[in-house]
């Protein structure tokens, strides 16, 4: 488990390495240090360049890259980089954002994605050129579940404060990137600037400064309280000129969410607080050899705490340490680059041992902290738990010139990953074998005395009991990989062109398979004012030990109990009796392929002189060999307890999931002056095999894709009626974004926003209907409606002197106060985020 501190404390290791650094600010003399200048920033998200070290001609088809200036000016309120890709085609959000619950308000982990189709686990997160997606459960999100932790798909979360670049691919991904099925999502540090520099800010958010919105289905004559709530944010950092060879950036971001009345108890008319805390602590060195050569440590630590607070305290954790070693090497036009890392990602919980479910009988009972409408009230918890994942990776990348214009660039990786997952105690959960049947009883009591939880004295008893047996499961996964990538440009047909070819080798000791996938991308310039370009990829996806980690799962047990009459009363003690034991769900997974995707993308850029750059792409992405489970085969066995025979499920993965995506996108890009104005368009189309974006989930078979079912007053086949995936897939949407500087750039101004489209969407009703005597399931419309959300961002600096600079930024959410039309919203939790603000001071010296 990895290292926390208490909530509200100064991290120890990151005060004591501010300290030191500003003592040793303080012991410097006043000669300025020589140093290297600092490399060049990098370019914005709207032009985007080749770097002139490795040239890559094909560079901008497919990929968007965020620069420090962008990533300070564009990212949200709840400064989440994933939301930087909210203004990107083929890029898609869940469909409950905008919900304003308990679980939203204190939910500060990175927003889910998916791109070019693909489910929000089947993206590729680096950091630090380091593959940091999570190969364990990462679809939980219930706190509650028993046999489950909350995860997410990335196993480390970035601040933007020291944040360098972001750069998504959604197409056209080079061979170096591999592990996806999705897209790339690429977060790099900033290196130290070689000289003394730092800088603090604060910012805050408070429920008072923002608007609740309800939709017209969802109020009501009475409505629950509205959620109070504080989000705040603490960053500082450090440059630190060590000596003349060697500098370092240290840095620390705190951010707080303070729930002050956590909704379940709200409208119960009790007030109780919740609260989340998140760090992120840097510390980067670079070791400059010589100009050319370049040894750099990262260091990056990002514990998650979040409580969960209903009758008992429940936590849950999402940790992370990230530690790499890289030797660089530049001379000329020939790179070269080794790593070593270790990656640690701990999600665990921290619950009471034991769960009491009892029956609520109204007003007046000793069930009196839930609703008198609730049918049960619940104390304790599941238990603790947690779910680990180790990564050890090598690697090395080698890049030359090989002609004028061609180049050569190799690598090669390896990982060693171990996953655990782990009760440490056995608990237990208590209640009624049958709730519906349970009266109120004046002579139950316990003989174990008053202070029994199974036992409300003179008003019920728990006579149910199911064991979840302490386990320790472990797992562990070797993977290795090799690619090539050749880029070249010149002339064909007399026509400039440039090309990116590249051939990637993955395997991993979990499906034993060698895949082999091509990449390759081209693009031809017919006139001066078009450029064409078409590409096909491959790309095959991580490995996924979820499946392992639960079949090791031990056996659960029933056991119910009765009570002794004595003297009038009835007496429950603590003789239980066996009455269930079932196995955990069986996974076979022999001679499984690697699931993988077939990308087709073509497109034209046209160069509109005076009106910008407008560029039209065709993406088309055929995932195959998804992993899905079948619906199960029910097997018996003799129960070696009690002798008797019982059942238990045997599930079989197959390859048989597929996804096909298809989509146009149009996107717009214009400078002037100080301006800069983006606009983008995304029409797309998302069919799945499995109903749900979970990879537990079940496949629909051929037979199953046959079946009648009812829609639009007629019977047609499942297939027909629909295979569109009811979340991230929204068919159409328009992104909006103008940047300008005003009053010698002291004023930065960015209007941020997605217009998404209304549309009707095919579900399953879950109601059957009856035609010619035979019962259909239903399938009806569900009209989603259009809506628009504008962010605005006002960063003005203040005061300019020579020790330092006072900026103020000023961001305001769903500026145009619209409903955001958020499918989390619900009737006890109606109310949806409007305008908002949030504000911001920093000084860096």
């Amino acid at each position: 488990m990895l290292p926390r501190f208490r909530s509200h404390s100064v991290p120890p290791t990151a005060l004591l390495l501010l300290l030191f650094a500003a003592a040793a600010r303080a012991a410097q003399p006043s000669a300025p240090v020589t140093l290297p200048p600092p490399a060049a920033s990098t370019p914005s998200a709207i032009d985007v360049t080749v770097s002139a070290n490795a040239p890559d001609p094909v560079e901008a088809v497919g990929k968007t890259v965020f620069a420090a200036p962008d990533v300070s000016r564009q990212t949200t309120a709840r400064l989440d980089v994933n939301e930087l890709a909210r203004t990107l085609n083929n890029v898609q959000f869940d469909a409950t954002r905008g919900a304003l619950s308990e679980d939203t308000v204190l939910n500060l982990r990175p927003a889910l994605l998916s791109i070019a189709g693909g489910r929000t686990y089947e993206n590729n997160f680096v950091v630090e050129g380091l593959s940091t997606t999570s190969i364990t459960d990462t679809t939980n999100t219930n706190v509650h579940a028993y046999d489950s932790v909350v995860g997410h798909p990335q196993t480390t979360f970035v601040s933007p404060a020291l944040l360098g670049a972001l750069t998504v691919f959604e197409s056209d991904v080079p061979a170096r990137y591999s592990g996806f099925t999705g897209g790339v999502v690429k977060a790099d540090l900033r290196d130290p600037t070689g000289a003394w520099g730092g800088g603090a800010g604060y910012a805050r958010a408070s429920s008072s400064w923002i608007q609740y919105l309800t939709a017209p289905e969802h109020t009501g004559a009475t409505m629950p309280e509205k959620p109070r709530f504080e989000r705040e944010v603490l960053d500082l950092y450090l440059d630190v000129p060590i000596s003349t060879r060697l500098s370092g950036l240290l840095g620390w971001t705190r951010q707080w969410a303070v729930l002050e009345n956590t909704q379940r108890l709200a409208a119960y008319g009790r007030s109780t607080r919740a609260e989340t805390t998140t760090d992120n602590i840097t510390a980067k060195f670079v070791y400059t050899f010589a100009p050319e050569t370049k040894l750099r440590f990262t260091s990056l630590w990002s514990p998650y705490r979040q409580e969960n607070t209903e009758q008992d305290l429940k936590l849950q954790h999402n940790d992370s340490w990230l530690n790499k070693l890289e030797l660089s090497r530049q001379v000329g036009g020939t790179e070269f680059l080794a790593y070593a890392a270790l990656q640690l990602a701990d999600n665990s919980r921290e619950q009471a041992p034991n769960l009491y479910t009892y029956k609520n009988f109204g007003a007046g009972d000793q069930v009196d902290w839930v609703a008198d409408t609730a049918a049960t009230g619940a104390r304790g918890g599941n238990g603790d738990m947690t779910s680990t994942q180790r990564d050890l990776p090598i690697g090395a990348e080698y890049s030359l010139p090989l002609t004028a214009t061609g180049r050569l660039s190799v690598g090669a990786d390896y990982t060693f990953t171990r996953a655990r997952k782990q009760r440490p105690l056995t608990n237990h959960a208590y209640r009624h074998q049958s709730t519906s049947s349970v009266v109120k009883d004046a002579t139950v009591t316990s003989a174990l005395g008053r202070d029994d939880p199974t036992v409300l004295e003179g008003e019920q008893a728990l006579n149910y009991r199911l064991t979840y047996l302490a386990f320790d499961a472990n797992v562990q996964l070797q993977a290795a990989d090799a690619w090539a990538q050749w880029t070249d440009q010149g002339r064909v047909f007399g026509l400039p062109w440039s090309y990116r070819a590249g051939l990637r080798y993955d395997t991993n000791d979990f499906l034993r398979n060698h895949d082999v996938a091509p990449r390759f991308t081209a693009q031809i310039e017919p006139f001066r004012w078009l450029k064409l370009h078409a590409g096909f990829n491959r790309y095959y996806t991580h490995a996924m030990l979820a499946y392992q980690l639960q079949e090791k799962y031990p056996d659960t047990y029933a056991h119910t109990r009765t009570y002794t009459l004595v003297n009038g009363r009835k007496v429950y003690g603590d003789a239980w009796t066996l009455s269930l034991h079932s196995r955990p769900a069986n996974y076979a997974q022999a001679g499984l392929n690697t699931p993988y995707s077939d990308e087709f993308s073509y497109g034209l850029t046209f160069d509109l002189a005076r009106l910008g750059t407008l560029r039209v792409a065709f993406l088309r992405r055929q995932n195959r060999d998804e992993f899905v489970r079948d619906e199960g085969t029910r097997l018996t066995y003799v129960n070696e307890k009690t002798g008797a025979t019982s059942t238990y499920t045997k599930y079989t993965v197959s390859n048989a999931g597929f996804t096909d995506y298809r989509s146009t996108s149009l996107e717009w890009k214009k400078h002037w002056r100080h301006h800069e104005f983006r606009a983008g368009a995304t029409f797309s189309d998302t069919e799945t095999s499995t109903p749900e974006a979970n990879y537990f989930s079940e496949n629909y078979d051929s037979e199953a894709l046959n079946e009648l079912v009812y829609y639009r007053g007629a019977l047609v086949t499942r297939r027909q009626a629909t295979l569109d995936r009811a979340n991230f897939a929204r068919p159409t949407y328009v992104n909006l974004a103008w940047s300008s500087s005003w009053f010698q750039d002291r004023l930065a101004v960015d209007v941020l926003g997605r217009w998404n489209t209304a549309y009707e969407r095919v579900d399953d009703s879950g109601s059957t209907i009856v035609v010619g005597g035979q019962r259909y399931d239903r399938y009806d419309n569900v009209h989603v409606p259009a809506g628009i959300i504008n962010d605005l961002s006002l960063r003005w600096r203040a005061v300019e002197t020579h020790r330092g600079t006072l900026t103020v930024e000023l961001k305001v959410g769903n500026l145009l106060n619209r409903l955001p039309y958020s499918e989390g919203a619900s009737t006890t939790t109606p109310y949806q985020e409007g305008r908002s603000f949030w504000l911001r001071t920093s000084y860096a010296f």
